[in-house]
């Protein structure tokens, strides 16, 4: 499905009648555990029976088995999902709040996020918060949109009541400490520096407040600078108690849970929570635009055109809706839609182009066609796509392409519920919207009955040009940049059952491990590949290579190739990183030997045909170009540059332009037959399999898959685990708004048995994935909100490696972080942390392991990776047992050899002075 309003949603129905008699029966089991005493806690009987009890619910939403819907008397609907053979628990509360509520441009609905989410409250400090958040290894997050703000936590499943405790918290007893309050308001304040330096950012702005001139969602989400400065904490409050009332509260879980249990914590946390009316603005119909409207923006950090085109569609209740989605699909939702098809593979007028129904319950949604541009015409791209679209409205489409999209509708749909996290949010999204939580099978269901009339009628009555917003951001004149060089002095891993492990006769390494929860079948390949692999002489060969691994075989061109899995609602993808190359494709399980097929025909039979190198070239130069847009790549493309002095690891993936611009299609062969290779290269085949029969299909299919007896991987590579210099500051200047800064520090090969110990290091400086930690707490925590990004992560490397702390700032605050990121190292390097600093750096590692691989995908994906780099397939379960073992010295001794060196690399505006950044 597409996203709506911002936010995703989903979909079904159930029978009431159904749901009376399990309540019923329920009621009946109670009724005779209590009779036969066993019932143990008293208090927990006495919770258990006032959870059905009509002073306690006010009804029962009718549900399928396994789902326990209800709306408690103080208006607070509450969607359990049992999950059994799920180790994970994720609880999401959403509040029907956004921006679209809130005085015009005032930004207090995000504001509120930020203060809510992880605040004080009257039932706890933010610190006491933050302590137990680490206890439990959480993943929490929280985010607004135009409709709506929500707040989540992912954990393992036996801490669901510590979840939920603060969740239910957060969202009902904030106290708005003053220094909370102030330090969001900074750190929000670093948000609009980085949406002034994101070009996706500023085009969405662009288009939506010339879409819509009416409607409040016009206005972004997160305010106008002006405005929001202006916002006082009496606001917040008065905003907070007015619309965080709990009939506009969802709650949604799934886990390994028990319904009634959940449903009991709840009814006791919110048993005092009283419900109050709220008078909302009124939301103003948005009328059809008078005519075409055109808007265009240069912005000095663009350095490629992209632009938007919106024709104005429905809202989420109309029954246009499916068939504008089935549109949208057509036109642009695969690798094989027209639109990709015509405008980006054979006109080459753009680099990449997309299309997709926006539909909001608020307002009139719009159908959106954006692309970046190659060609300097915009006008030739938007006759092109006219064209495309008055070839549908005249002759229709095909059956096939009608039976394709609905395909991949249901196979999205299914796709999507792996994790907890998914499940609960299918749920909450599904009735904040529609009053539905199966509105996602609805969906489904309606997309079914979505016929070649309905498209062709859609197209017809939407997408007319004379209602069009047409955005578009253009770059300034080329930067300008300045170099200047200083040098100065508690749970297990996820695994459902373990995978079977065979060799075919090529010597190709095969993972296949069952797994029945979904009718889908992922399918990983990876192999020794990638900048690690290619000639120093060559950069790119190995990014090029496999980036046309799936552009034509001897029996199918790319376009056929890619239709064979699209047109089964499956996804493929190739490319190659800096140590592997990868074929990853996911289908549906009637649709596995058609998968594997596939594979056979890339790995064996890859032609490279000359237009298709030709288009991938240009699609790289022009990927290179704007490989510094994004401040975060771009700080670590100059910092590897002077990280690495003789390592591959020294080069972007993508390579140069120069490299990109002479590589040949011998060139590609060559490399193409030493890189995919079967003695190599690691094959995992997870999901809804029968392991005897995928042997018997791999066997027939891939045993022909030779090998390059000439060719072995025997490349020795440069040892770089620390800088070149022991202390060395990078300045680059940009034309950027804000600083940004990464400093690394030595690191570890990914073979190091050291690994679980740096782990440990990163963990209590950053968090793991989820801000937190010593860094967090100085930059961001208490009063401070120096950054609005702060974080720090290990790369491990074959034979190199490093940790890095990145950071963005305003130019008045970049010497007080860069000061502060230093003295925490120092800190490290100064005294061992406490036993119960180390066991919540080790649970959190540990939780977030578990949470990452949810998905059979991800499980196949690590398991190859972690065989194909010779660290074993079940290198998880090696790796906790050695996580274990970590103590403070080890993680000191670590420190005070790793963060003694260092490099720093700055990048900021040009008309700041370099200051003093040098330690």
């Amino acid at each position: 499905m597409k996203n709506r309003g911002g936010e995703p949603e989903s979909a079904g129905n159930g029978s009431m009648a159904t749901s009376m008699l399990r309540l019923w029966a329920f009621i009946l089991i109670i009724s005779i555990l209590l009779i036969f005493g066993k019932v143990k806690a008293k208090a927990s009987t006495t919770i258990e029976n006032e959870t059905y009890n009509s002073s306690i619910i006010s009804y029962r939403l009718p549900s399928k088995p396994g789902d326990t819907f209800v709306r408690l008397k103080n208006g607070l609907t509450v969607l359990i999902r049992e999950l059994p053979g799920s180790d994970v628990f994720s609880a999401i509360v959403i509040v029907r709040v956004g921006s679209i509520y809130e005085p015009p441009l005032s930004g207090l609905s995000h504001y509120l996020e930020h203060v809510v989410s992880g605040g004080t409250t009257t039932d706890f400090t933010e610190e006491e918060a933050r302590k137990r958040l680490n206890r439990i290894g959480g993943a929490t997050n929280a985010s607004t949109s135009y409709n709506s703000t929500r707040y989540y936590i992912t954990t393992s499943s036996h801490f669901y009541r510590e979840a939920l405790d603060l969740l239910l918290s957060y969202v009902s007893d904030c106290v708005f400490r003053k220094s909370e309050v102030s330090r969001e308001k900074g750190v929000i304040l670093q948000e609009f520096q980085l949406g002034k330096n994101s070009p996706a950012r500023q085009l969405w702005y662009l288009f939506m407040e010339n879409a819509y001139r009416v409607h409040p969602v016009r206005y972004p989400v997160i305010g106008r600078e002006d405005i929001f400065k202006k916002q006082t904490r009496q606001a917040l409050m008065d905003y907070y108690h007015t619309f965080y009332q709990p009939s506009r509260m969802v709650l949604a879980v799934a886990g390994n849970v028990k319904a009634n249990d959940v449903l009991s914590f709840v009814v006791t946390k919110t048993r005092n929570w009283t419900d109050m009316p709220v008078e909302e603005p009124p939301l103003p119909e948005e009328p059809l635009p008078t005519g075409t409207r055109r808007i265009e923006k240069s912005l000095p950090f663009v350095r490629q055109p992209r632009t938007m085109i919106g024709f104005p569609s429905v809202t989420l209740f109309d029954l246009d809706m499916y068939p504008l989605d089935v549109l949208a699909y057509i036109l642009g939702g695969s690798k094989t839609s027209r639109l990709v098809t015509e405008i980006q593979e054979k006109q080459k007028l753009v680099s990449h182009i997309s299309a997709f129904n926006w539909t909001p319950s608020f307002v009139r949604g719009q159908f959106i066609i954006s692309f970046t541009e190659k060609s300097q015409d915009e006008r030739a791209i938007e006759k092109a796509i006219k064209t495309v679209v008055d070839r549908i409205k005249q002759k229709g489409i095909s059956n096939k392409e009608l039976k394709k999209a609905k395909k991949n509708v249901i196979a999205s749909f299914i796709f999507s519920k792996e994790t907890a996290f998914e499940q609960a949010s299918s749920l909450a999204n599904s009735f904040l919207e529609t009053g539905n939580p199966y509105f996602d099978r609805t969906y489904v269901e309606e997309i079914n009955k979505v016929s070649k009339k309905d498209v062709v009628r859609v197209a017809k009555q939407y997408m007319k040009w004379k209602y069009a917003t047409i955005a578009r951001v253009t770059p300034q004149k080329r930067e300008q940049t300045q170099v200047t060089t200083t040098t100065t002095a508690r749970q297990n891993l996820h695994s459902p059952g373990k995978p079977e492990f065979f060799l075919l006769s090529n010597g190709l390494k095969v993972l296949v491990k069952r797994d029945t929860q979904l009718p889908i079948i992922t399918i990983q390949l990876y192999g020794i590949g990638g900048q690690i692999l290619e000639p120093s002489d060559n950069p790119g060969l190995a990014h090029l290579t496999a980036s046309l691994l799936t552009a034509g075989t001897k029996k199918h061109s790319k376009q056929e190739l890619i239709e064979r899995i699209e047109d089964v609602g499956g996804s493929i993808s190739v490319g190659s990183g800096r140590n592997t190359y990868f074929i990853s494709i996911q289908v549906l399980k009637e649709d596995f030997k058609r998968a594997v097929g596939v594979l056979s025909e890339i790995v064996q039979d890859a032609t490279f045909p000359v237009e298709e190198l030709e288009k991938e070239r240009q699609d790289t130069l022009l990927a290179l170009k704007r490989s510094r847009e994004d401040w975060q790549r771009e700080l670590i493309l100059i910092f590897h540059s002077h990280y690495f002095s003789k390592h591959p690891y020294k080069r972007s993936i993508l390579g140069t332009e120069s490299s990109v611009e002479r590589i040949t299609r011998r060139e590609i062969l060559n490399f193409y037959k030493k890189m995919v290779v079967p003695q190599n290269s690691v094959l995992a085949v997870y999901g809804d399999v029968d392991p005897a029969d995928v042997k018997k299909l791999l066997v027939k299919k891939l045993s022909t898959w030779k090998n390059n007896e000439n060719i072995s991987f025997s490349k020795r590579l440069p040892v770089e685990l620390k800088p070149t210099s022991p202390t060395q500051s990078i300045i680059e200047r940009n034309k950027k708004s804000a600083v940004s800064i990464f400093l690394g520090t030595g690191g570890l090969d990914l073979k190091s048995s050291h690994r679980p110990a740096l782990d440990v290091l990163d963990a209590v400086l950053s968090g793991i994935r989820y801000p937190s930690g010593m860094l967090y707490e100085a930059l961001r925590g208490g009063k401070r909100s120096l950054v609005y990004v702060i974080h720090a992560f290990p790369f491990y490397g074959v034979n190199a490696g490093y940790f890095g702390i990145m950071a963005q700032t305003t130019p008045e605050n970049r010497e007080r972080v860069c000061a502060i990121i230093f003295d925490k190292l120092k800190e490290l390097q100064q005294k061992p942390l406490s036993r119960e600093q180390i066991q919540v750096a080790k649970d959190m590692i540990l939780t977030m392991k578990t949470i990452s691989l949810q998905s059979i995908e991800a499980q196949a994906r690590n398991s190859a990776i972690n065989e194909v780099l010779g660290l074993g397939w079940n290198y998880d379960a090696k790796y906790r047992d050695s996580l274990k073992e970590v103590s403070p010295l080890d993680v000191l001794k670590l420190a005070r050899k790793l963060f003694s060196k260092w490099l720093l690399v700055q990048t900021i505006p040009q008309d700041v002075g370099n200051g003093e950044t040098a330690r």
